[in-house]
C-alpha cells in the first residue's frame, strides 16, 4: 500500500469530497478527484498534487474531457494553446488562478 494511500487517509478524502457537496463548494481537487473516480475508477486518494497525471490513466483525450469539465463546472474558459499539465497539482493550479482571474 502506497503512503497516503491507507484506510484513514482515504476515509479523509471521501469526508472532504462529501464536506465540499454539502456545503455547494466544489474546489478543483474535488472536482478531479471525483472525475477521475467515476471516469477511470482511480480512488481518490490516489488524486494528490504530486500524483502524475499519465500514471493515473488520463491520456489526451481524458485530459481534454477533464478540462471540459473544469469549464463547465467552474464558468472558466482554459486557453487551447496552454501547456498540458503533468501533474495534478499543476492542473489544480491551473484551474484555480483562472477561477481567480475570472470571478
Amino acid at each position: 500500500m502506497a503512503a497516503g494511500d491507507g484506510p484513514c487517509y482515504c476515509k479523509t478524502v471521501e469526508m472532504m469530497c462529501f464536506s465540499a457537496k454539502i456545503h455547494g463548494v466544489m474546489d478543483s481537487l474535488t472536482l478531479i478527484r471525483e472525475f477521475l473516480d467515476s471516469r477511470l475508477g482511480v480512488p481518490p486518494g490516489q488524486v494528490v498534487p504530486d500524483a502524475a497525471l499519465a500514471a493515473l490513466g488520463v491520456d489526451s483525450l481524458m485530459m481534454l474531457e477533464l478540462v471540459f469539465e473544469c469549464e463547465d463546472r467552474f464558468g472558466v474558459t482554459l486557453d487551447k494553446n496552454l501547456k498540458s499539465p503533468k501533474t495534478v497539482g499543476e492542473l489544480v493550479t491551473l484551474v484555480d488562478r483562472l477561477r481567480d482571474a475570472q470571478s
